[in-house]
This record gives C-alpha cells, sequence and structure tokens, in this order.
C-alpha cells in the first residue's frame, strides 16, 4: 500500500483518466426500423488498511482526513455546468441532493474517501451556500475535498483556453471560496498539466519541456499553500492509444528534480480505446511505485452506451479489468464527464451513481451482475475491405466500445462478422465512429441457412449521424439461422469506421 507524507505520514497516489464524448440521443430515419439510442521505493512500513468508516459526528475543520484506505476510493460525479462546445449537456439535474441531511448515499457513503469537486464550478458556477452545503456534508461524512484545476498560467503566447491551463489565479479563487465556505482543500488532482503543455500539438500549444511545466506546477502549489498550507496535490494525466506510457514516467522523473519530491499520485485518464490498456495500467503502477507515487485510475461508462444501463454495464467490466477485488489500482476513481448517468441519487434505486459505488463498496465481485447479455458477436472472427493498420476489423468485435475498427477510407467499405455458428439474432447494435457528422448510408446483410445461403439484405439504414451515436435495428420476428453479417457503407462524410457491432439474441 501506499501511503501520503502529510502532517506525519506519506501521500496515497491516484490514477485518473478522462474521454470527452455525448450522448447525442439523435432519431435516424431509416426504412427498416433504425433507431438511435442515444513509478523511490515505497515507505518500508506501510500503514494498515481501515475498514470503511462509519457515521461519526462532524469533525473540526482542522481534523486530518483519513487517506488509509486501500484502494483510496474517490467519487467526481459531474455538477450542472453551462452547455457549449464540447459540452452539450449539464451534470447530473439532483447534484445537490447529495448535500442534504437526510441524502441516501447507503453503503458508498461509508465507503467514499475522497470526494472531487470540477474546479469550473467552486470557481464560478456554485453560490456561497451549495459550497457551505457541500463542506458540511463531506465533514460530517469524514469524507475528505478535493477539486479538480489547471495550475499553469498561460502566457500571451500559448494556452490560452488550453485545458491544464487555468493558472495561479483560478487556483486562488477556488481555494478561497472553499475557505469562505468554512472548509478545508484536503487534495487537489491538477488537470493535465504535462499533457497540455507538453504533448499536445494543437492550436496555442505551448509544447513546453518538462521540467519548465514542473516548475509551473510548483509555483502553483506555493500560491495555494498560503490558502490551504496541509492541501496534497498530486495529478492527472493522459494517456492515449498513441502515446508510449514510458513518456509519462520521463515527466514524474522531471518533476521530482524539478520539486526535490516525488508527486504524491498520478490520476491517469486512460484511453480505454488502447488495446492493452489493463496491461499498461499495471506497468505504470509499477513504475510508479519505484517512485513513491500512487497511481490510480477513473472509471465510467462510454459515450456511446445508448442508456443508463449499459453505461454501468462498461464502467462495471472496466473496474474488473483493472483488478475488481483483487488487485484494484491504488486509487479507484468513480468520475464522469459525459451525459451519463443522468442520476446520483437514491443508492437504493437503480441506475444512479451512488447505486452503482455501493455495490462496489459492498461486494465489488458483484458488478459482474451488471454486465451486457451474452454478446454473439464478440469475440468473433471480423474480416473487412481495408483497414488501419492499428485499427483492424477484430477491434469492432471485442467487446469494448472504446476500441474499433476503422477503414482508413472513405465508402465504399465493407466489415464482416462470422458468429462461428448458426443463431438467432433478436438486436443488431452499431456504435457509430465518424468524424465528421453528416449523411450516412449503410446496408446491414446477413447470410446462413436462414437466407437461403445467399446474402440477404435485412436493412438500409440512412440518415445524419455522428460519433458517438448508437444506432439499433430489431427485426419484426427474430431472425433464424444467421451466421454471417456485413455492414456495408455507401456514403459518409467521413472514413468508414465502427466502434463495435453487437449482435444479441431473442430477449
Amino acid at each position: 500500500m501506499a501511503t501520503f507524507p502529510g502532517d506525519a505520514t506519506a501521500v496515497l497516489i491516484v490514477l485518473a483518466m478522462a474521454v470527452a464524448g455525448c450522448d447525442p440521443g439523435q432519431t435516424v430515419s431509416g426504412d427498416e426500423g433504425l433507431s438511435s439510442a442515444s513509478v523511490a521505493a515505497t515507505p518500508d512500513t506501510p500503514a494498515p488498511a481501515t475498514a470503511p468508516r462509519t457515521a461519526a459526528p462532524t469533525i473540526s475543520v482542522d481534523d486530518p482526513p483519513d487517506l488509509t484506505a486501500d484502494p483510496l476510493v474517490w467519487f467526481a460525479p459531474l455538477p450542472p455546468l453551462p452547455t457549449g462546445p464540447g459540452r452539450p449537456y449539464t451534470g447530473s439535474d439532483d447534484f445537490m441532493s447529495l448535500f442534504t441531511p437526510d441524502a441516501d448515499w447507503g453503503p458508498a457513503g461509508d465507503r467514499i474517501d475522497v470526494f472531487k469537486l470540477y474546479g469550473e464550478w467552486v470557481a464560478y458556477q456554485a453560490t456561497a451556500a451549495e459550497l457551505e452545503a457541500v463542506v458540511e456534508t463531506l465533514r460530517r461524512r469524514r469524507i475528505a475535498l478535493a477539486v479538480e484545476a489547471g495550475p499553469l498560467d498561460p502566457t500571451a503566447a500559448c494556452g490560452q483556453g488550453i485545458e491544464g491551463f487555468a493558472g495561479r489565479e483560478e487556483g486562488l479563487r477556488i481555494a478561497n471560496r472553499i475557505r469562505a465556505a468554512g472548509g478545508r482543500l484536503d487534495l487537489i488532482g491538477m488537470d493535465e498539466p504535462w499533457f497540455y503543455g507538453h504533448v499536445y500539438d494543437g492550436p496555442g500549444a505551448c509544447r513546453w519541456p518538462p521540467e519548465r511545466i514542473a516548475q509551473g506546477v510548483v509555483d502553483f502549489v506555493a500560491a495555494i499553500r498560503t490558502v490551504h498550507p496541509d492541501v496534497i496535490v498530486g495529478d492527472t494525466e493522459a494517456v492515449t492509444r498513441d502515446l508510449d506510457p514510458v513518456r509519462l514516467v520521463t515527466w514524474l522523473d522531471a518533476y521530482h528534480a524539478v520539486a526535490g519530491e516525488p508527486l504524491p499520485f498520478v490520476h491517469l485518464d486512460i484511453d480505454f480505446g488502447s488495446p492493452g490498456w489493463p496491461e499498461m495500467v499495471a506497468s505504470l503502477r509499477a513504475a510508479g511505485e519505484r517512485r513513491g507515487t500512487a497511481v490510480g485510475l477513473i472509471v465510467f461508462g462510454d459515450p456511446s452506451d445508448p442508456t443508463d444501463e449499459a453505461w454501468f454495464g462498461t464502467a462495471a467490466a472496466r473496474t474488473l479489468a483493472a483488478g475488481g477485488a483483487d488487485d484494484p489500482p491504488q486509487h479507484l476513481l468513480f468520475q464522469s464527464w459525459q451525459d451519463r448517468p443522468n442520476l446520483v441519487l437514491p443508492a437504493a434505486g437503480q441506475e444512479t451513481w451512488t447505486w452503482f459505488v455501493s455495490r462496489y463498496a459492498t461486494d465489488p465481485a458483484s458488478l459482474a451482475e451488471l454486465l451486457p447479455p451474452p454478446n454473439l458477436a464478440t469475440g468473433a472472427a471480423a474480416r473487412a475491405s481495408a483497414a488501419l493498420p492499428a485499427e483492424g476489423p477484430e477491434l469492432a468485435v471485442d467487446g469494448d466500445p472504446g476500441t474499433g475498427w476503422n477503414a482508413g477510407t472513405g465508402p465504399p467499405a465493407w466489415i464482416e462478422i462470422d458468429l462461428g455458428r448458426d443463431g438467432t439474432i433478436g438486436l443488431v447494435r452499431l456504435r457509430v465512429q465518424q468524424f465528421p457528422s453528416g449523411l450516412t448510408d449503410h446496408r446491414l446483410l446477413a447470410r446462413g441457412p436462414g437466407t437461403g445461403g445467399e446474402w440477404e439484405q435485412l436493412a438500409r439504414l440512412r440518415g445524419v449521424t455522428e460519433d458517438p451515436q448508437t444506432l439499433e435495428w430489431r427485426p419484426d420476428a427474430p431472425l433464424e439461422g444467421i451466421r454471417y453479417l456485413r455492414v456495408r457503407t455507401i456514403a459518409s462524410p467521413s472514413w468508414v469506421a465502427w466502434r463495435e457491432i453487437e449482435v444479441y439474441p431473442p430477449e
């Protein structure tokens, strides 16, 4: 177990990941019933793991939080925020209901160690009364208060409007607003300063050397500690499919060299579309342990999931793939910046954030019960008219909508799957991967004994589509004797690609 350096002990570490997306829920017209659903060694004497906390009287703002749980569980639901480019939706409508005296958090309330707020919400959107309610509730529940904030100061030449570059001024605003509400800022999970300050090469990119970014972080931490002297500041960094994780390890070393101490934790904003991502996380965890940095993981569903039920099924699969109950990351962060889930409460309900975290708190293995019904296409043999080297057709039937097949060319193009045996089909679900959005025309065909061994067109799926929309086709009656399915794209404004092709038997 890793521990946090603090008043008397050392620091635990978290890994967070973020893949933005939206679920437009747009209807697509068609003639066959198409619908849109929408890294120095660890301490010689690690602190023992603690049992889940039980309800306790309100604690003093001066009392340090208990950060010794293994794994350390973070909770960061999305609050209602203004819509705009890249975020055409608000957060959970009942977010503030979490902070009422009778709020039903269920077992989640006894297992959550850290509650992380979005810096934008704290700085500009939350009212003083709302912040006071948050502070009081977290103190009463003995949960540490954290925020996500971009530490770097933009310059006239770069960094303007780029993630990670909110700067010291906004950081101090956040810190002072929490203090004014009677609270203590316990932790900060920085918002990807290395990735956006060094790796990112889009408009306004800085491309600074890691050492300069590390100095910017040191200056940011010094500023925040003028308001909250004991705040623990760790990091959140993106790990994309084309990023060598070794580069992230060099950032940990560069920060240590400049700051004179390791980052206490790093949250991996991992691209779940990266083949072999669990092995990538395990490698980074080992590298972090050697450097005194705890590594954690943010888990969430996929933006293409058509319902909250499906979204939580994907989140459950990823939590289990990351180690589940047997070997979870040192920090496990339940967070969403997507248009799901719709609700955070009640824990005794169904398909709410606290319901999901309560299931994990009670029995992590029980998350397997949330996995979707057997998908006949998962692991099926697949071939396609063309494919990019790292995005072959097998990724459209690997069971993870974070990955996908990409033809690397526009239409016409096709992908075909072999179900391995004759089966009965009750639903075909196609998860769109498309940039830009626009009019598309797809033909869904099948072959097997049920079609007399010949290719038969089942549906023409035509309409305006966009990433990460989900298209569904259901036959009027279960379709028997089908072994092969092909999706042929006739028209599209983008390269032809699918995140996932799913085939389900009748219910």
